[in-house]
């Protein structure tokens, strides 16, 4: 699993999940819900069959009150 941030007003943080193969592959993207986190969207997207031939990617919703836990580059 690798962890990525982007940089807005507030913050935004994504997880990805590179295919088990490597190499080039489809994007499987989910969004959680209200109150989750990345990692619990992950774990849906990984339970979908045939998941891992794919790169996931996981994205945190943009919220101002998500408290900031690592220096934001």
């Amino acid at each position: 699993m690798q962890e990525r941030f982007i940089a807005t007003a507030i913050h935004g943080r994504y997880v990805t999940v590179p295919p088990a193969a490597g190499g080039p592959a489809p994007v499987l993207v989910g969004f959680h819900g209200y109150a989750e986190n990345a990692e619990i969207q992950l774990e849906r997207l990984r339970a979908i069959p045939g998941s891992e031939r794919w790169l996931m990617v996981s994205i945190q919703g943009l919220h101002r009150f998500y408290q900031r836990r690592r220096i934001w580059l």
